[in-house]
């Protein structure tokens, strides 16, 4: 059976397009007071999430950010331009999003994770990642406690919960969809389920270079089977499970007893299943708390795309020049040329004022001369 064409194999244009940032955030990683637990956290979400963002902001990510841990939200790029215009505004309240060049949809999701692999060896190569969905619940004291575990062990790994002799979908009304002529066999290699898993700087090299080589193939549009078992297979990088766990009754103790609770649900959903976990009284203290802003983040935003690099300083600069400023997005440009406007008028207003008040004083003082 043919592929249509969403679910073609990545060519070597497409996985180049891997190496370009839209959103970046440059220094997500840097001068953070915490060095105590080397990690970052990128949690998967799609463009027009932004109320499940909201909802993360609200629970776990109040207490990730208390001890200075830094987490970015991973989005692929979208040709809506109003989406587009709501993706700035919420970058510019929050400062947490990173946009890769390739589109967000499912048979690109392969594509969404190598681009998060290049990002986090440019830009927090010493950092050990934790990759989450946006409905997953991070335990966070028990990841700084499993962290501490491993960190130390020599042995090329990743952590996460283990899908063992996983059937490949034949049906082609699936969206897990991959006919035999890509993959022969019935059942994936050992992997890792979806929702979350932690790796090392070193395997998450090893995982990136293997991910983009020509003898690392097929390079399939599931994410999970391809990244966390077709590719670890390749380079002897050992899958283990560990307390990453699922849905299912006594959430609490579930919790408690894990490092991430995946598949939570959306928005109310995952808002009552944190309130089991919480108390009712969690979210409106958040609520009540500071705006979450975990740091000063350097942001810069280029429609066609970036290449990722370390030079902060040649951004910076780039982020401070008006006309960067202006271009950032169609909405900034009008946003921007419409305040331009504005103060210009303003301007010529007062001035016009002050010179009519100037032009009274000088005729009064002439009439009292007279």
């Amino acid at each position: 059976m043919g592929l249509s064409p969403s679910m073609r194999i990545p060519t070597i244009q497409d996985l180049n397009e891997t190496n370009f940032v839209i959103l970046n955030k440059i220094n997500v990683c840097e001068n953070l007071p915490n060095t105590t637990h080397p990690l970052l956290i990128a949690i998967k979400s799609a463009p027009d999430h932004r109320l499940q963002r909201n909802v993360l902001r609200l629970t776990w990510l109040k207490e990730l950010t208390q001890h200075h841990i830094p987490y970015i939200f991973i989005l692929g790029a979208t040709t809506d331009e109003n989406l587009l215009r709501d993706i700035a505004l919420e970058d510019l309240e929050y400062q947490d999003l990173v946009m890769g060049k390739p589109i967000d949809n499912y048979h690109n999701l392969t594509l969404k994770v190598i681009f998060l692999f290049a990002w986090t060896k440019t830009y927090c190569p010493s950092r050990w990642l934790l990759y989450t969905d946006d409905d997953t619940i991070v335990n966070v004291q028990s990841m700084f406690q499993f962290l501490d575990s491993v960190r130390n062990e020599s042995k090329s790994a990743i952590y996460c919960h283990l899908m063992q002799g996983n059937p490949v979908l034949r049906d082609p009304n699936s969206k897990w969809f991959v006919p035999e002529s890509l993959w022969k066999s019935n059942v994936y290699p050992n992997h890792c389920s979806g929702g979350g898993y932690l790796l090392s700087p070193n395997v998450l090299h090893l995982l990136h270079e293997a991910s983009i080589s020509n003898s690392t193939h097929p390079k399939i549009w599931v994410d999970d089977a391809f990244i966390t078992g077709i590719v670890p297979r390749s380079v002897g990088v050992e899958v283990v499970q560990s307390a990453f766990m699922c849905c299912g009754n006594g959430i609490l103790n579930r919790f408690n007893q894990s490092i991430a609770l995946l598949d939570m649900g959306r928005e109310d959903q995952f808002v009552l299943n944190w309130k089991k976990i919480k108390g009712n009284s969690s979210l409106s203290a958040a609520k009540k708390s500071k705006k979450l802003t975990p740091i000063d983040r350097i942001s810069r935003f280029d429609r066609s795309g970036h290449i990722l690099t370390k030079d902060n300083k040649t951004n910076e600069v780039l982020l401070k020049s008006p006309t960067e400023i202006c271009n950032i997005w169609p909405a900034y440009r009008f946003l921007h040329l419409n305040i331009v406007i504005g103060v210009c008028f303003s301007i010529v207003v007062l001035k016009y004022f002050f010179c009519k008040v100037a032009f009274f004083k000088r005729c009064c003082r002439i009439r009292l001369r007279l």
